[in-house]
């Protein structure tokens, strides 16, 4: 189960990118929210659409920014719950191919119970914000507190193209840069 981490090919979506400003405005309407939170990129805002009972559960690395911390890691996933006492565990896993293990941590966040239901502030400090997310809930983009930070995430290892191409071209204009970033391999 040594899969590689892949780069986008030449052949991406963004090739194709026509007008952007034009794709960003049609779809910031549907993904775009409003809400402020613990510290993310200038100009970027929380969904508004976020609804927590909807994201709770196992979302799927798609793509992500290139960064050491996660170098070499494929088959990542995150599982958001909720505990009892309100607070929401954050389960990561991932397949490291080069020591031939499966690592992952479990993170806290208190930030959904206090304010902000689209950000979450880690245990170890580095916030998660949904910055896209559809309105089933079942794809999204989730960013740091920079735009060279950020992955794509799905419910299913295989998401929609036609979706996960919308969401790309609409990251890419808000200026994260996806051209660099990695599809992460989910079987």
């Amino acid at each position: 189960m040594a899969a590689q981490v892949q780069k986008f090919p030449s052949s991406n979506p963004f090739s194709t990118l026509r007008s952007a400003g034009m794709v960003l405005g049609c779809l910031s309407t549907l993904f775009f929210g409003a809400c402020k939170s613990a510290p993310m990129p200038k100009g970027i805002e929380t969904a508004k659409n976020f609804d927590l009972n909807k994201f709770e559960g196992i979302w799927y690395e798609i793509a992500r920014s290139n960064n050491a911390q996660e170098a070499g890691l494929t088959h990542a996933t995150s599982q958001y719950r909720r505990a009892a006492d309100g607070k929401w565990l954050i389960n990561t896993r991932a397949w490291d191919g080069a020591k031939g293990i499966w690592v992952g941590s479990t993170r806290i966040s208190t930030t959904p119970a206090t304010g902000t239901p689209a950000s979450f502030k880690l245990s170890h400090g580095n916030p998660r914000h949904v910055v896209i997310i559809d309105n089933d809930h079942t794809i999204a983009l989730v960013c740091g507190k920079y735009y060279r930070d950020f992955w794509i995430i799905s419910k299913s290892p295989t998401p929609d193209h036609t979706r996960l191409e919308r969401l790309m071209m609409v990251a890419l204009e808000a200026g994260f840069p996806v051209k660099e970033a990695f599809y992460v391999p989910t079987r």
